[in-house]
């Protein structure tokens, strides 16, 4: 998994980023997967590698936009080999019948996703190590957030422990700003 997500990535941007960079522009566009946050049985390894390459992404778009370069990624839920194997588990998970999970990979051609990877590398976008979740029909950001948290100046595991609420809700949550919409 890691070599053929992670470092098939990395190998063919390291290929591509001394040309990006005499050129003054250039655009990436990789692919991750929602498996990078957890949560779906037996995919720890695909998951992690696919969360290795949002890494990338992220670290990428920071160190590539004073080269004009923009390096953004795509999570498509496409319908694969992969995703067909596992209806039974998710089905289990999301409590839906096996079934409704195979009409729902049914509906998750991997041409409904190409739209947003065509977006991501067209010369206007503005946008710069961002993850677009394309497929059935929508698009939305995957986004890392901080939540509001707890400030003190001395804290103690008794602080985490009696703050949790703080500590884990989001609704208050920002984005992390480690990349920027190029203005």
């Amino acid at each position: 998994m890691i070599d053929a997500h992670y470092f098939g990535t990395v190998f063919i941007t390291r290929a591509a980023w001394p040309h990006f960079v005499k050129a003054g522009y250039g655009r990436i566009v990789n692919t991750v997967s929602e498996a990078m946050l957890g949560g779906i049985p037996e995919l720890t390894s695909y998951g992690a590698a696919k969360g290795e390459v949002f890494g990338l992404t992220r670290n990428l778009a920071t160190e590539g936009l004073g080269h004009g370069i923009r390096v953004n990624a795509i999570a498509p839920p496409a319908y694969t080999r992969m995703s067909a194997s596992h209806s039974e588990q998710l089905s289990a998970v999301l409590s839906m019948p096996k079934e409704v999970i195979e009409q729902i990979n049914a509906s998750m051609p991997a041409e409904l996703c190409a739209l947003a990877a065509a977006f991501l590398a067209h010369e206007s976008c503005p946008l710069n190590g961002e993850v677009l979740q394309i497929g059935m029909g929508t698009v939305a950001c995957i986004a890392v957030v901080y939540s509001r948290g707890l400030s003190k100046s001395t804290l103690t595991a008794e602080d985490i422990a009696e703050n949790l609420e703080a500590i884990m809700g989001v609704s208050a949550a920002r984005v992390t700003d480690t990349t920027a919409i190029a203005q």
